[in-house]
């Protein structure tokens, strides 16, 4: 590395140093408040308790239990002491990956869970940001805020992320590697909504059906490990799904979507629907025409910028998503310097986790969706525009981010 170039990377070390160091404490300290509200006492990695539980029913030989509120609600209290209930929705795909945590006690199967998910996440994130740097992308990532509500959930946003991240990289040269990463994602699908589109709005047949034929050998590991029991147990639980989301179960001011900011607002169940679905629809269509003449990863940044507004069931944690389309920014301003709107856009929905949800309760009103509007707009916008620039991989596309650097 060039004595310039480095000197640019300890400046931005630097940087995002001060950063953390502004917003590590109180992130932390809100998503532990704010795991107080949901749990009534502040317990680190309180969402764990219900992978760790579904765990430990499945090594029992009942996974199909894990789908019954009772049983599953028993096991989390063995586990830890907790007065509310953290619901398990996912499909069976998701027991794969929960099986063996159950086998290590819970905080180290959470330190275990987080640490592994964020070493993906990062090197990730790390690789799509600058990929000729050994730690770039490693700093703005402990720093987010999104990062904070993750570990202390104890959720599996790092790994949603990591996997799209590494699905955009790969995308380009080993489309089979990509549909693998895609369809990975299965036991999450309302982040990876947006994919099948981009996929086949660009031509890109072989990550297709590597997606398809990854999700379909998901689920036949989940049958054969499981059974077909334990896929009628989660479909009989399904209509919870929706009562936990209608009829406020997960109140309104915790979720990030269009649908909560309109019923947060006020608006009947039929014009949330409605008004999430018509979000959703003008997403695609973007998502859609940018597909057949972006760049492979420009496209999953604008997939991972656009997943949040597509579906009406997402947390702020869920936001670290947005980390995908924030790297793809640090590589694009080598191309073309961050106008001051454009960075004004990144600032708020990197710092959109920290909007207190008493602010939303408060007032009806949920700022995170008209912030994830913008910046969906802006990295559309900025994807459109290099659809002739050079191509990523070259020497050109990789060199220092002298826009954000300098």
């Amino acid at each position: 590395m060039s004595a310039p170039a480095a000197q640019a990377a300890r400046r931005q070390g630097l940087l995002w140093g001060l950063v953390g160091a502004i917003v590590w404490a109180p992130a932390l300290t809100l998503a532990l408040r704010e795991s107080d509200r949901l749990f009534d006492h502040a317990v680190f990695g309180a969402d764990f308790a219900s992978f760790h539980a579904a765990s430990r029913l499945t090594l029992g030989g009942a996974p199909a239990q894990v789908y019954d509120v009772a049983r599953h609600w028993a096991a989390q209290t063995e586990a830890m002491t907790t007065s509310g209930y953290a619901y398990f929705l996912y499909p069976p795909l998701y027991l794969l990956l929960c099986w063996p945590l159950g086998l290590a006690p819970f905080f180290v199967a959470l330190a275990s869970w987080l640490s592994l998910g964020f070493a993906a996440c990062a090197l990730a994130l790390r690789r799509i940001a600058h990929p000729q740097g050994p730690l770039a992308g490693l700093p703005p990532l402990i720093a987010a805020p999104a990062a904070m509500m993750n570990a202390a959930h104890g959720q599996n946003a790092f790994l949603t992320t990591a996997l799209m991240a590494a699905g955009g990289l790969a995308l380009a040269r080993r489309p089979v590697l990509a549909g693998l990463c895609f369809g990975a994602l299965a036991f999450k699908p309302q982040l990876g909504l947006l994919l099948p589109a981009l996929l086949l709005a660009s031509g890109r047949l072989r990550a297709f059906f590597a997606a398809a034929g990854a999700t379909a050998a998901f689920a036949l590991a989940a049958t054969a490990a499981f059974g077909v029991e334990s896929w009628r147990a989660w479909l009989d639980a399904l209509p919870l799904a929706r009562r936990v989301l209608e009829d406020g179960h997960v109140e309104p001011e915790k979720l990030q979507s269009v649908f909560a900011m309109l019923r947060l607002a006020g608006a009947p169940l039929d014009l949330a629907y409605a008004g999430q679905a018509g979000a959703a629809l003008i997403v695609c269509a973007t998502v859609v025409v940018a597909a057949r003449r972006a760049q492979p990863l420009a496209g999953v940044a604008l997939v991972a910028a656009g997943a949040a507004l597509t579906t009406p069931f997402v947390l702020r944690y869920d936001l670290m998503i947005l980390l995908i389309p924030l790297a793809w920014l640090a590589r694009d301003g080598a191309r073309a310097p961050l106008r001051p709107w454009e960075l004004a856009a990144a600032g708020l929905a990197y710092l959109a986790p920290l909007v207190p949800l008493d602010l939303a309760a408060g007032t009806g009103a949920l700022v995170a969706p008209p912030i994830l509007a913008l910046f969906f707009a802006m990295i559309a916008r900025r994807v459109l525009a290099n659809e002739k620039g050079e191509p990523e991989g070259s020497p050109k596309s990789l060199a220092p981010c002298a826009a954000i650097t300098r």
